[in-house]
């Protein structure tokens, strides 16, 4: 088998070196051996014991990281039929046999969730994978967009990665998605990978949802629920934002409208702005009891059947 790397003298510098790649696809790779580690510091811990990389069995890791500078790929010994991926990470496609083929292969509820999930990291060497989101209980990490069964159960999610993020996916765009927003992409290609769209209904939150996407949902015999910014849902003729946040309009106020192709549009009051919670009970300061709260229906589904994903 062919080495991965050489190392030779540099031809400009004296006490440089130089690294020719031939199959690596990056040079991160050549940090990885027996047992993977994020970092060159990382995998310089690893022990006598087990194996070290080939960069490491040449140089010490403060070495490796002075001379990390000079590290150049030579495109003279590039493997010709090799084609670099423009994301950052080498994720299987949806017909790999890989961890996320599995995923999707489990079975799945009909009622799926889709979100951000974040998973903690405060390290300083991810780049701009790292990100932070204030609402979320781990609010430094990656973020990875996730569709989950209503048991919590994760079927399939993608990294995070700024425009490349759904190239990493595996499953390539339509024309009809490539003309969505970013968000509405993401729950459209989350999905694409679903086991029985006909009998699956989705559910997001405000973030994801748009009308583009619910007719492209719709298309596809696959039902959806959300919450909607305003400036996501068209003009429908509903009550104002404004009027439903006046006082003389009691809370579970709401108005809905069916548009001619099958989709409703709901503005529900509770408190100044719709709010879907886990139940519709609430405390009356008057009456020092617990009242319910008159609640659409689409809200009680949505209420029961969003959390999945943050199980």
């Amino acid at each position: 088998m062919e080495p991965l790397l050489r190392i030779l003298p540099s031809k400009n510098t004296a006490g440089y070196m130089r690294l020719v790649l031939t199959r690596a696809k990056k040079m991160e790779s050549l940090c990885q051996d027996v047992i993977p580690r994020p970092t060159a510091g990382a995998q310089d811990e690893v022990g006598k014991s087990i194996a070290r990389p080939p960069v490491l069995q040449q140089l010490s890791t403060r070495m490796f990281y002075s001379k990390r500078k000079d590290i150049v790929e030579d495109d003279d010994v590039e493997d010709p039929d090799f084609v670099p991926p423009t994301h950052n990470l080498d994720i299987p496609g949806p017909n790999d046999m890989g961890p996320s083929a599995k995923r999707r292969r489990e079975p799945q509820t009909p009622k799926q969730s889709v979100d951000e999930v974040m998973v903690a990291y405060k390290g300083k060497t991810a780049g701009n994978l790292r990100q932070y989101i204030k609402t979320k209980p781990d609010k430094w990490g990656f973020k990875l967009f996730s569709r989950a069964s209503a048991d919590g159960f994760i079927h399939d999610m993608v990294l995070y990665q700024g425009k490349t993020t759904l190239e990493a996916h595996g499953v390539p765009l339509t024309p009809e998605q490539q003309a969505m927003g970013a968000t509405s992409q993401i729950v459209s290609v989350l999905a694409s990978t679903m086991s029985s769209p006909s009998t699956t209904a989705i559910f997001a939150d405000n973030f994801f949802t748009s009308l583009e996407l619910v007719r492209y949902l719709r298309d596809q015999n696959c039902r959806y629920t959300g919450t909607a910014r305003d400036n996501r849902i068209g003009k429908p003729p509903l009550k104002s934002i404004k009027e439903m946040e006046k006082k003389a309009v009691p809370r579970g106020t709401c108005d809905y409208i069916m548009s001619d192709d099958g989709i409703l549009a709901v503005r529900w009051k509770d408190n100044r702005t719709v709010s879907l919670l886990s139940t519709v009970i609430r405390y009356c300061s008057e009456t020092k009891t617990k009242e319910p709260v008159s609640c659409p229906a689409v809200i009680r589904t949505y209420n029961a059947n969003k959390g999945g994903i943050d199980k």
